[in-house]
């Protein structure tokens, strides 16, 4: 290469054989790497994930809410809501806002995406069954979880049950009704 043509770069290998351009930036080598010279260790490292994306997390919730729900039971849409609020600080913000007298006439419906999945790996773990008339109840095994979540001792989602107990005990229509939305039941009968 030619260093007399202006639009042409030119290169210099400094000691150590890496090439560096006109401006001093060093250019990656390519081809072949050596082997390192020194062992390579693999470590297991625990993965930051959100907790909404652990299904450990989402199912210990969802036996939390059911836990909170009139009958031990409730509504896929009631699961909607209570599970996407305790997702993070800001639904549950809005949550509390409807729960105590928003009074700007809005209703508040939310969807939670991972809730189908939830739902289906605790009813095939025996901790929740659907009920013939749809709604998802805790069984015998979802109640035992239940009680070693909400021991006065256990530590396990406290930020969660704290959430869930300043609602207090929740109906399917109390629920909606504090929410302003109406319930499946009050939308037929307005048709």
């Amino acid at each position: 290469m030619s260093n007399s043509d202006p639009l042409e770069p030119s290169f210099e290998v400094r000691p150590g054989g890496r090439p560096t351009g006109e401006l001093g930036m060093e250019f990656e080598r390519r081809g072949r790497q050596r082997s390192p010279s020194s062992p390579i260790i693999a470590k297991s490292v625990p993965l930051p994930l959100a907790a909404k994306y652990r299904i450990t997390w989402r199912v210990g919730v969802l036996v939390l809410c059911l836990d909170r729900c009139r009958g031990k039971a409730a509504t896929v849409p009631q699961l909607h809501v209570l599970t996407w609020a305790l997702q993070d600080t800001a639904n549950y913000e809005a949550l509390k806002r409807y729960w105590t007298g928003n009074d700007d006439g809005t209703s508040l419906r939310a969807w939670n995406p991972e809730l189908e999945e939830t739902l289906r790996v605790a009813r095939a773990s025996g901790l929740i069954a659907q009920l013939p008339n749809g709604r998802q109840s805790l069984a015998a095994e979802g109640r035992r979880l239940a009680d070693k979540i909400t021991a006065p001792e256990s530590e396990i989602l406290l930020q969660e049950r704290e959430l869930l107990l300043a609602l207090g005990m929740i109906s399917t229509a109390g629920m909606w009704r504090r929410l302003n939305a109406s319930t499946p039941s009050e939308r037929r009968n307005t048709r």
